[in-house]
């Protein structure tokens, strides 16, 4: 029998190897079903499933391989780093402490327990751990950097700036510090000891691309600070150049999968389920695209007192894959068009309890994941009378903040400007589509116009969402709570004005992408 499993092992890696996950899947399975608990095919079938997609089913496989092995730390750290991509952050710290207790001086599962603690809004708990890793390894500078961004999320930028300075004191060859202390630090002139620092790093040949594409953002911000934009777009241009080569991306999956929304999602679509979806109006879904004031909105609406601010939540997209059979692009919306009513309504439940996990009493709940626009036929079918608020900005000021900023991940569109253009007008046609299906629903909120008038345009979002008005919502910028986003400098200032129009100092620069919004300037 013990050569049967082992030549069916040997198969099963190869299948796994050529890509082929399915065959693979299915001889992870039959050696489960021969021998249950056979660690190399519990940890196998993890991987497909965290490769698919299906963080939650690789965390419960681990689970199952940690309860057989408690002594193997490792496995508890792939365990926890699971749970945390599927936004079980509760678990997660669970194994992270457990890691801990079997290897008290690991500075990584400290970090790991931060960054769990703080996704679930213990954000004591989490500087806590922070600092846990510190008194292990002073020079540990990814908690340095950690604890410096939480410090940042919560408002606290002098401590952040504290924290980012001792890092790049540490490691002054830490590139990614200087792109986190430049969100919090202007440029001081051309001897800018950090601007200098930068400069040193990128001469230096053996600097790999990966920290030059972080010293080069830096380096943007740092001269658009003293107003040098030629130099501050060339810093931007190189850098966003270097980070696209690194990775593969076709937007015609992503504007195909737009098109194939659009034509699902039709008025008679909706009209044939009617009695889909769960009567709560919690949610409220704040979309848009990156960069558009969606930080800004979700800042002012979570003052309130009745709202909680969840921030972006990967839950909306979670649940719906979590329902489909097939991962392909292609066959995304047929799936979602056979989903029936008892679908509908475990997918609106599934995500209730995760977002009622984080708050339990509040009358409204803001996820403010931007890309959530897609998925708005959903919301639709899934709750009827969930809230929707349209963040919109001018279109080149939106995409050109995009290619400034270095995003933690995905918005694989936004480095190169043809791309950013092309996705930022799907994406606009695509809520065109969203209001002419379901009108009445979309609330749009035009960046500009809080700018000028943000009394008038905070009132209409709270009367949106069903409240009755608070002062506290024109006093957001003082409100404690954390943005986990790009935008967290933006949002601790009374209103952002700096930003308005900021695209005409770069307009020469910016000919490919004015190519592909021209109808819209």
């Amino acid at each position: 029998m013990a050569d049967d499993i082992a030549k069916t092992l040997q198969t099963a890696l190869a299948s796994h190897r050529a890509g082929d996950l399915a065959q693979a899947e299915r001889l992870y399975r039959e050696i489960l079903r021969q021998q249950p608990g056979h660690a190399q095919a519990l940890l196998l079938l993890a991987e497909i499933a965290r490769q698919v997609g299906k963080a939650g089913v690789a965390a419960d496989l681990l689970r199952q391989l940690s309860a057989s092995e408690p002594n193997n730390a490792d496995y508890r750290l792939e365990l926890a780093r699971l749970c945390v991509t599927a936004e079980r952050y509760a678990e997660a710290a669970t194994a992270y402490r457990d890691v801990l207790t079997l290897r008290p001086e690991s500075s990584e599962a400290c970090r790991g327990l931060a960054s769990a603690l703080y996704a679930g809004s213990d954000h004591e708990g989490a500087i806590a751990a922070y600092e846990q890793a510190l008194a292990i390894n002073a020079q540990d500078a990814a908690a340095w950097d950690g604890l410096g961004n939480i410090y940042l999320e919560l408002g606290n930028t002098d401590a952040a700036r504290h924290c980012f300075e001792r890092l790049l004191e540490l490691r002054p060859e830490y590139a990614i510090g200087y792109y986190s202390l430049f969100k919090v630090r202007r440029c001081e002139g051309r001897d800018d000891r950090y601007l200098q620092q930068i400069l040193v790093l990128l001469d230096r040949v053996e600097t790999p691309d990966k920290e030059r594409v972080n010293l080069l953002f830096a380096l943007g911000k740092a001269y658009e600070d003293i107003k040098d934009y030629d130099a501050a777009f060339a810093s931007w241009q190189q850098g966003n150049r270097l980070h696209r080569a690194s990775y593969k991306y076709d937007i015609a999956i992503d504007l195909a999968v737009f098109k194939d929304l659009a034509r699902t999602f039709s008025a008679e679509f909706f009209q044939q389920r009617k009695d889909f979806g769960v009567d709560d109006p919690a949610p409220v879904f704040i979309v848009g695209m990156p960069r558009s004031g969606t930080s800004l909105v979700e800042q002012i609406i979570a003052s309130h007192p009745q709202v909680f601010g969840a921030g972006e939540l990967g839950t909306l997209k979670q649940t719906i894959f979590a329902s489909l059979k097939i991962l392909s692009h292609e066959t995304l919306a047929p799936q979602l068009a056979a989903l029936s009513r008892d679908d509908v309504g475990l997918m609106a439940g599934r995500y209730l309890e995760k977002i009622r996990a984080l708050s339990p009493h509040a009358l409204r709940i803001t996820d403010k994941m931007p890309f959530n626009f897609a998925w708005l036929g959903m919301v639709q079918l899934m709750f009827p009378r969930a809230r929707i608020i349209h963040c919109r900005r001018d279109p080149v000021d939106v995409c050109l903040s995009c290619y400034k900023q270095l995003f933690q991940y995905g918005q694989l569109f936004a480095y190169d400007l043809q791309e950013l253009g092309q996705y930022c007008h799907a994406y606009q046609q695509l809520m065109q589509h969203w209001h002419q299906v379901m009108p009445g629903r979309i609330l749009d909120v035009q960046y500009e116009d809080v700018v000028d008038d943000l009394e008038g345009q905070a009132r209409r979002m709270i009367k949106h969402c069903g409240l009755p008005w608070d002062d506290a919502c024109l006093a957001f910028h003082q409100a404690e709570r954390s943005v986990k986003t790009a935008s967290v400098a933006q949002v601790r200032q009374p209103v952002y004005r700096s930003s308005l129009q900021g695209w005409h100092r770069y307009q020469q620069h910016l000919g490919p992408l004015l190519q592909v919004l021209a109808p819209e300037q």
